[in-house]
């Protein structure tokens, strides 16, 4: 399950949206279905948070992202 939660986080800060379950399964090396059981697990351990039957949508709590691309602007200014 750490495994799964930390591939999620370094993702979304990667790619600057949340992770599909397929991108999920391949990038941990796992079925669809344990990312599912694993991402309940998640939700119910209150570490991540996602809207049922939409995809993209989980929510890493605690974290707020901002794409590296936005921070190389910021620091110009």
């Amino acid at each position: 399950m750490q495994k799964t939660y930390k591939f999620i986080i370094d993702f979304i800060k990667e790619n600057g949206y949340s992770p599909s379950y397929r991108e999920i399964a391949k990038g941990v090396g796992c079925a669809l279905s344990t990312v599912a059981d694993r991402l309940d697990k998640l939700v119910k351990f209150g570490m991540i948070e996602m809207k049922p039957n939409v995809p993209r949508t989980i929510k890493v709590v605690g974290y707020s992202y901002v794409k590296d691309e936005e921070r190389e602007c910021e620091n110009e200014l």
